[in-house]
């Protein structure tokens, strides 16, 4: 059971005959989904006479207590999405690891019966739709990438958004100011090892929920009816190397669970990370092991020969080493890069 959702009761059946409830074709119509979808709309900026009134986040403690009270009446996918919109932007990554359980444990156990259902052609689009909301880059990864990633009472807080800006996996938008990725880093190194144990453990789950969540769905419809929960994947694979690194700098070895593994490997086409090693004293069995050797020799001249412009290369080495080839084409050749994506059609993720 999640920490913070009861999920063995939000999965108790509504009855031995009707375990997800009844009149499921017609509960999208109900006044109860009605003001759920209303609590979780918020409001929109809007003029009133003179007035411009300022939009409004949407109630996330009204939005979860209602979702919840609604599972003993129905279990549907609406909701529970619903839910972890809630949970994730009121508890962070846990609560978006719990949500994507939930709704995980919601296909493996009713996948017949769940709302919204498949119909009898096997038509599986509006279930799709549904669980798609969780894939949205506007939507819901938004929601996500506002979640705190470390919080240092000598440095400062930070977001998932703040790291994918610093590092060069979102663009800056216009008129704001990109944060330093050396500041972020050091305020991992000064954040307690309970905390970032806490946010990678919550990563992996993520991961794994989310490629649990994609596997089954696809298993199980039509060609037309696939499900893509890439940019959930995505994001935690640009985030948790930085976590992994903290702590591995303090030596503790941060290895991700084979499901977390394969889902960052099958969510963007590159091959899995390799096994995280331990290495012996000057031996280099990661990326982790360059980038400390890369420390090291700028320490070295930076004691020794003062002058010396190799420690800016080597920054700009480490910079380069988490990228793929596309990031590290774009720092070394800007314009080889505009070719590249012109052939290829790419373009960078917003």
């Amino acid at each position: 059971m999640s920490d913070i959702l009861d999920i063995d009761r939000l999965l108790q059946p509504v009855s031995e005959d009707h375990p997800c409830g009844d009149d499921l074709d017609d509960f999208v119509f109900s006044p109860e989904f009605g003001e759920l979808q209303r609590l979780g709309q918020g409001r929109e900026e809007h003029v009133m006479g003179d007035e411009v009134i300022p939009a409004e986040e949407p109630d996330w403690r009204a939005v979860r207590k209602a979702a919840e009270d609604l599972f003993g009446t129905v279990k549907s996918l609406r909701v529970a999405v619903l839910l972890t919109k809630a949970v994730t932007v009121r508890d962070g990554l846990p609560g978006m690891a719990a949500g994507l359980g939930l709704i995980r444990a919601m296909l493996e156990r009713y996948w017949d019966q769940v709302d919204p259902l498949i119909e009898d052609d096997g038509d599986a689009t509006e279930r799709m739709h549904t669980l798609g909301e969780l894939g949205t880059v506007e939507g819901f990864i938004r929601l996500v990438r506002r979640c705190e990633l470390v919080a240092s009472q000598a440095i400062g807080r930070f977001t998932l958004r703040d790291y994918l800006i610093a590092s060069d996996h979102l663009e800056v938008p216009a008129g704001e100011q990109a944060p330093q990725l050396s500041t972020i880093n050091q305020a991992l190194m000064d954040t307690e090892i309970e905390a970032l144990q806490a946010t990678i453990s919550a990563l992996d789950k993520v991961l794994e929920h989310a490629s649990a969540i994609e596997a089954l769905f696809n298993e199980k419809v039509s060609a037309a009816d696939q499900l893509s929960l890439t940019e959930i994947v995505r994001l935690g694979r640009h985030v948790r190397p930085a976590v992994q690194e903290a702590l591995e700098r303090r030596g503790i070895v941060a290895a991700a669970s084979g499901e977390a593994a394969a889902a960052a490997a099958a969510g963007d086409g590159q091959p899995a990370a390799a096994p995280q090693v331990v290495a012996a004293p000057g031996e280099i069995h990661s990326r982790e092991d360059v980038i400390k050797a890369l420390d090291r020799i700028s320490e070295w001249f930076n004691k020794n020969e003062p002058s010396s412009p190799i420690p800016l290369l080597m920054q700009r080495a480490k910079r380069l080493v988490s990228q793929d080839f596309m990031s590290i084409l774009k720092d070394l050749a800007p314009d080889g890069l505009k070719q590249i994506e012109m052939i290829s059609g790419s373009k960078k993720e917003k």
